[in-house]
């Protein structure tokens, strides 16, 4: 068996660069987060609702912007049947004052606290918790990947020739 050696070390700078970027966002990511005391509270009807892989978008009557609630803020399920339970509206969200522009989609406005008529859903301090434990991990993936990179560098290393080729 042979060892391309110029494949196994673009693979350890490849997977060293991404546990770097996934470093970047784990130690960026807390203090993105906003404080309450800069968000704005919306309260109305919910009109719409629709679910993807990474959370969920809402519209209220009468407001035209996009809402969206990310799976990562924890209690998804809770979130959606809130929303769609005619007893527990009108809710009230905590949102920044400016939307977030992605690269490819609409704007919308990232969701920090849901309150329904009957009382919290998901509190800032709850929705912050549960951001937190997902930077955490990230740690961890960041910290596998350097392992990853260093021990692809070290079998290039330990081998020998003719075992190994550079193309």
């Amino acid at each position: 068996m042979q060892i391309d050696v110029l494949f196994l070390r673009s693979l350890a700078l490849v997977t060293l660069i991404g546990g770097g970027i996934v470093l970047y966002i784990a130690v960026s990511g807390p203090s993105s987060f906003p404080d309450r005391s800069v968000l704005s509270s919306v309260t109305g009807t919910a009109e719409w609702v629709r679910r993807d892989r990474y959370g969920m978008e809402f519209g209220l009557k009468g407001d035209g912007r996009t809402f969206f609630y990310a799976s990562k803020g924890g209690e998804l399920n809770s979130v959606v049947a809130t929303l769609r339970t005619r007893e527990m509206n009108p809710v009230t969200v905590l949102v920044p004052n400016e939307p977030q522009r992605p690269p490819a989609g609409e704007p919308f406005y990232q969701v920090y606290e849901v309150e329904s008529k009957l009382g919290p859903v998901r509190t800032h301090d709850d929705i912050r918790n549960s951001w937190s434990s997902d930077y955490r991990t990230a740690y961890v993936v960041a910290l596998l990947m350097f392992i990853m990179a260093a021990a692809l560098e070290y079998v290039v290393r330990r081998c020998v020739p003719p075992a190994c080729t550079a193309r």
